[in-house]
């Protein structure tokens, strides 16, 4: 029996993909809204941001939090593209696991 995966955009599907982009879309939700449930998730995604390295941190905050390109994430941080897209998908495995694990943050 296969497993679903909804697909990441520009790129074919991982079997953990599908969690990422869950991630992601709720690290966005959780930034973007206003009320006090998303005071609760700033400090559940803050918690999650707050295990991975630093250098993992900053490019997916830059990237997923702060709508940050790429290439103005790589200059900003003196990395090279390859490494701001290999932090972020790393970073985001690692919370994908955390969370899968523990079943939250």
């Amino acid at each position: 029996m296969s497993r679903r995966c909804e697909p990441v955009i520009g790129r074919q599907s991982a079997p953990n993909s599908w969690l990422e982009a869950r991630i992601t879309a709720l690290l966005t939700l959780w930034i973007a809204s206003d009320d006090h449930a998303s005071t609760e998730g700033t400090r559940d995604t803050a918690k999650l941001l707050g295990r991975l390295p630093q250098k993992t941190r900053r490019a997916i905050e830059a990237v997923k939090l702060e709508g940050k390109s790429v290439a103005e994430t790589a200059a900003r941080y003196g990395m090279s593209e390859s490494n701001v897209k290999i932090s972020i998908h790393r970073g985001l495995k690692a919370q994908a696991s955390f969370i899968g694990r523990n079943g939250d943050a």
